[in-house]
């Protein structure tokens, strides 16, 4: 099955209190993400799916290049949102989407989604 994620290893760094709690929330947010996909994983078992066999790394896409030979086009135009502050948002539901890839554009499956508490 699907094996744990690492989290940030930022203890090692000097960090404020702010920055502390924020690692801790992030630590704790992590460990439910990693709880709901085993939970999802083994109900899918359940339903006949095989188990994943490459590790769970959760994460949000952004966006897509089309044409690789333009990354670095626009790796450059990302670099100054690398110190931005986009704000804060509050989660209240997972999504899973299925994506279909090929000629065109891709589409979004929304398959389920579950609300988030707390």
């Amino acid at each position: 099955g699907a094996g744990q994620e690492n989290t940030p290893a930022l203890k090692h760094q000097k960090l404020n209190p702010a920055q502390a709690e924020a690692v801790e929330r992030a630590e704790r947010a992590a460990a439910r993400v990693m709880q709901l996909q085993t939970e999802v994983e083994a109900a899918a078992v359940v339903c006949g799916f095989e188990p994943e066999r490459r590790n769970f790394h959760g994460h949000m896409t952004i966006a897509r290049v089309r044409r690789p030979g333009r990354w670095r086009e626009f790796k450059e135009k990302l670099g100054p949102t690398r110190t931005m502050h986009f704000g804060t948002s509050r989660i209240s539901e997972l999504a899973i989407y299925e994506s279909r890839l090929g000629r065109g554009p891709a589409r979004y499956d929304r398959i389920r989604a579950f609300e988030l508490a707390g």
